[in-house]
């Protein structure tokens, strides 16, 4: 009721994609109340980072419920998407707003150049913690094509398209390289 979508196998918590894989059902059921609530409960609670990117997860009942500021792209990506899809249904122009900022800012801070050379682009899983000296994580798992290009195509941000055809390019390298673990 209050917006939160409780994680219940992990404490209670509420993680930034839960938030966002809510507000996209909400978004394609057209539930306006549900919308309001999932964003406003985000952004009271998640809508912390200095970039315009939710932290990625929310404990109930600390004194510090945000111990870990970083973000986890596939969050942003889905919250950015719901925005978008609800802007839309809903004739919601401030949501469409929101959700072109948002994919701004993940192209800004979660896209990076394949060190593998090629001119192609990768999604990190956040901002903080998956770029090292000489090598990097990604989970394929993070990125959905059909919301980076949408969002991509909706405030101007091609890298997202990019990003949706070399993550493409790569699971098909994952895949024909046989049995892939699931972090990459």
């Amino acid at each position: 009721p209050s917006g939160r979508v409780v994680d219940g196998p992990q404490g209670g918590t509420s993680h930034s994609e839960g938030q966002g894989y809510g507000l996209t059902l909400a978004a394609l059921m057209r539930d306006g109340d549900a919308v309001d609530r999932i964003v406003a409960w985000t952004d009271a609670n998640l809508a912390i980072r200095d970039d315009g990117l939710l932290a990625w997860r929310w404990f109930p009942e600390r004194a510090d419920p945000v111990p870990d500021r970083n973000n986890a792209s596939d969050g942003d990506l889905f919250f950015a998407w719901g925005c978008l899809l609800a802007g839309r249904a809903l004739g919601r122009g401030a949501l469409v707003e929101r959700a072109v900022a948002l994919a701004r800012a993940l192209a800004d801070t979660c896209v990076v150049d394949d060190p593998r050379g090629g001119g192609r682009v990768l999604f990190i899983p956040a901002v903080e913690g998956f770029l090292r000296q000489r090598s990097m994580v990604v989970n394929p798992s993070y990125v959905m094509p059909m919301a980076m290009r949408d969002l991509a195509a909706a405030g101007g941000v091609p890298v997202l398209d990019e990003v949706a055809s070399d993550a493409l390019g790569l699971l098909g390298e994952l895949a024909a390289s046989g049995t892939t673990p699931d972090w990459i």
